[in-house]
């Protein structure tokens, strides 16, 4: 064994030469071609979900509302015509807040916001 440039033994023998790559992958095959797509039978298939052709020159006329622009349009104060919500944040010591998340529950599953109504109005406020 000799010495190579780093000090490292070199293999007296050689390793057995490969086959050229090309040989190698022309010994792979072709894949055999997907049977090509019936556009119209997809379209046809899509449409009932409301699915359109983005294929050119199939422009479909779609009946769509134009979208309501807002920040609380999905809200049920946009559909009711209420005026806009304010934020209220509270820190509260846990047996606090278990006590009002408590009288929401009793109270058939109050939310946050009916909890404090029944509140106020027992309060007489």
């Amino acid at each position: 064994m000799g010495k190579s440039f780093f000090e490292l033994d070199e293999p007296d023998e050689k390793e057995p030469e490969q086959e050229p790559m090309s040989a190698r992958l022309a010994a792979i095959g072709k894949t055999p071609l997907l049977p090509a797509i019936d556009t119209a039978m997809m379209d046809a298939a899509a449409s009932p979900f409301g699915f359109t052709s983005r294929e050119p020159g199939s422009k479909q006329e779609l009946d769509l509302e134009p979208r309501k622009r807002g920040r609380y349009r999905n809200t049920a104060r946009a559909k009711a015509g209420k005026e806009k919500p304010k934020f209220i944040a509270l820190n509260c010591p846990p047996a606090l807040y278990d006590r009002f998340v408590g009288f929401a529950d009793r109270n058939g599953g109050l939310t946050y916001n009916e909890a404090l109504a029944k509140l106020l109005e027992m309060a007489g406020c």
